[in-house]
């Protein structure tokens, strides 16, 4: 009985082999998940930037169901968080995130980055950030600029581009249009620069501002912008290549004048 015992005993070991295998397959495992980790951060990092635009444009909402108007953008080259006017106009359509004016803790995206905010005129804003008017109850200006939101026609103002041609062949193109008869008026815009140059070709007239891509790229300049559908297009960067000029990875939360004046005066 004990020699078979013992026999039986020896049987329950591994070899060097066997555990030489799981090894192999462990580090395999642990090597997948190492190179698997960036793509699974950006994302992250994507989703709560996403997020953010989101909370920031509920609480221009519900500033703007507060207090009749929307706020102006922070002006300031190094963005203190406040609004810049000069009585009932913004000194600006398009600056920084205004977080103190609204009471939020900070202005920036999951990438550290400050977000861009536009309203759609500065000097002919009408009621929208005009501080003498409540635009809830005053709403002939606000009527008038929702019709052109609705046939999505505006020469002037904060705008978004409208995607005229797609080509993702051998040699992906994706064109974006904004002449007026293509562009779409919008209220208000938030724009978060993503976590990179990614069209690598350092146009802007900050450094801050040639971190954006696409129509962003001259972001505190320009008035027509990317819009939200855009999706981001990455270039491989395993080849030698040129990066494409179509690369992007910025985010876009646009509201119109349709849905502010419904979300800011109609809803209890």
């Amino acid at each position: 009985m004990s020699g078979r015992f013992v026999k039986l005993q020896a049987q329950h070991g591994f070899t060097m082999i066997e555990l030489s295998m799981v090894l192999v397959v462990v580090g395999l495992l642990i090597a997948a998940s190492i190179s698997l980790l960036p793509g699974t951060q950006q994302s992250l990092e994507l989703k709560e930037t996403k997020s953010i635009l989101k909370e920031m444009k509920a609480a221009l909402v519900g500033y703007a169901a507060a207090n009749g108007h929307l706020p102006c953008p922070d002006m300031n080259a190094t963005p203190d968080g406040t609004e810049d006017r000069t009585g009932a106009v913004c000194d600006g359509a398009v600056g920084f995130f205004p977080y103190r004016t609204l009471g939020l803790g900070n202005g920036v995206d999951a990438w550290g980055g400050h977000v861009v905010y536009g309203i759609h005129d500065a000097n002919a804003q009408g009621d929208l950030t005009d501080n003498s008017v409540n635009m809830c109850l005053d709403t002939s200006e606000l009527v008038k600029l929702s019709k052109l939101d609705l046939i999505n026609d505006l020469n002037s103002g904060v705008r978004i581009s409208k995607m005229i041609t797609q080509d993702l062949g051998a040699n992906p193109s994706i064109n974006f249009s904004c002449v007026d008869a293509d562009s779409m008026a919008v209220a208000l815009i938030l724009i978060s620069k993503g976590p990179t140059d990614a069209n690598a070709n350092g146009d802007g007239a900050t450094t801050y501002t040639k971190r954006f891509d696409g129509n962003n790229e001259d972001v505190l300049a320009d008035s027509c912008f990317d819009t939200p559908e855009r999706v981001w297009f990455l270039p491989n960067v395993d080849t030698t290549t040129a990066v494409p000029a179509t690369s992007y990875d910025d985010v876009v939360e646009v509201m119109g004048f349709t849905s502010l004046y419904a979300k800011a005066c109609l809803t209890p």
